[in-house]
């Protein structure tokens, strides 16, 4: 199994209490970078993970797309997710993707990009109103230029 399937395989699997198998996938010096956080070293992963799955009802990832080259590869998912303070605890779809780069099949560099308009702020109550009538503005100014 290639290293991009067993990525995808171990988040489809994690839980807050079992990250051991998702965790054994990075380097010790990892760095890892989403809209919120930038991490570095698989400590302060285990933290965040631990804290990312605790939060969450159920937490899936889709595979889109596959592109690898040499020692990387990027991955476009499609992560379906619920939360029970996001979006009244219903689950909903976010787009994305993640960059990674290994040595020896040690994770040292994933980067994950998605919106996070999409995947936080539009599911919070109020919040979730205004965020979508600015992106709907912002669109439309876009789109007249």
């Amino acid at each position: 199994m290639s290293l991009s399937d067993t990525f995808l395989s171990a988040f489809n699997r994690a839980t807050s209490d079992g990250l051991d198998e998702l965790l054994a996938l990075y380097a010790n010096n990892c760095v890892f970078i989403d809209p919120f956080h930038h991490l570095e070293g698989v400590h302060a992963l285990r933290d965040y993970f631990t804290q990312m799955y605790a939060n969450v009802t159920s937490c899936q990832f889709e595979k889109i797309r596959l592109i690898e080259q040499s020692n990387q590869f990027c991955l476009v998912w499609a992560m379906h997710l619920a939360h029970p303070k996001l979006a009244k605890g219903e689950r909903y779809n976010v787009s994305g993707n993640s960059v990674v780069e290994y040595i020896d099949q040690k994770i040292i560099f994933h980067q994950d990009y998605y919106d996070a308009g999409e995947m936080l702020y539009e599911k919070l109550p109020l919040f979730g109103s205004a965020v979508r009538l600015i992106k709907s503005k912002v669109g439309q100014h876009e789109a007249r230029k």
